[in-house]
């Protein structure tokens, strides 16, 4: 019998898919049934982490307290520094009584592709760029709250790269090293370069430079 060749790893064109363990804001998964505005607001905070251009999809099944997020694939390893917990009451300015201990957790993934989310029975909603008015940052807190490392590894998700540990890494519009886009990946983050080594030293650890995953 022939056996069957092994799956390739994904293409440096193919998405990558992040899991959001109890996202915000605090909704049911049947909320995404319908244009009800919960996935805007969910939308409107991933937004705050990662660039809107690079934004695809959402992801949700019934009766699942997870979501999936579709990403551009980035070059750098950027999304290592916003893997962890994300404490609702350190990121919302005026967060809601209740919500002081709530925390959603990003990790990736284990399914490597859209077609492995889809079938696998999740349901998929399209991020619209309508969805991000003016104003859409200014419920949250900036520059945005690093998340905090945890070893706490739900089902579908992979284990958050342990360099992370003692490596801090400041997110967020106001301190994104952005200078450009990288044409091969929409809306991906790229680093400024810089000749002068008192910036350099300043800079190490920040977005970026994080090994691929």
């Amino acid at each position: 019998m022939v056996k069957r060749s092994d799956t390739p790893p994904p293409s440096s064109e193919e998405p990558r898919i992040l899991c959001v363990k109890l996202p915000y804001p605090e909704v049911q998964p049947i909320d995404f049934e319908v244009h009800g505005g919960a996935e805007v607001i969910l939308a409107q905070w991933l937004a705050q982490i990662i660039k809107k251009d690079s934004l695809f999809y959402i992801y949700w099944m019934p009766r699942n307290d997870m979501i999936l997020v579709s990403v551009a694939r980035e070059k750098d390893g950027f999304y290592n520094s916003i893997l962890g917990e994300h404490r609702w009451g350190a990121f919302l300015k005026n967060c809601r009584r209740g919500w002081e201990k709530h925390v959603s957790t990003i990790f990736y993934s284990t399914y490597n592709t859209d077609r492995d989310v889809q079938r696998s029975g999740w349901r998929q909603k399209w991020i619209e760029a309508s969805w991000f008015d003016d104003d859409y940052s200014s419920t949250f807190v900036h520059p945005y709250p690093d998340p905090i490392y945890t070893t706490i590894i739900p089902d579908s998700c992979r284990a958050i790269p342990a360099a992370r540990r003692n490596v801090p890494v400041s997110i967020g519009a106001s301190k994104w090293l952005v200078t450009s886009v990288d044409r091969d990946v929409p809306g991906a983050p790229v680093r400024t370069v810089t000749e002068d080594k008192k910036k350099r030293k300043k800079y190490s650890g920040q977005v970026g430079s994080l090994p691929y995953v």
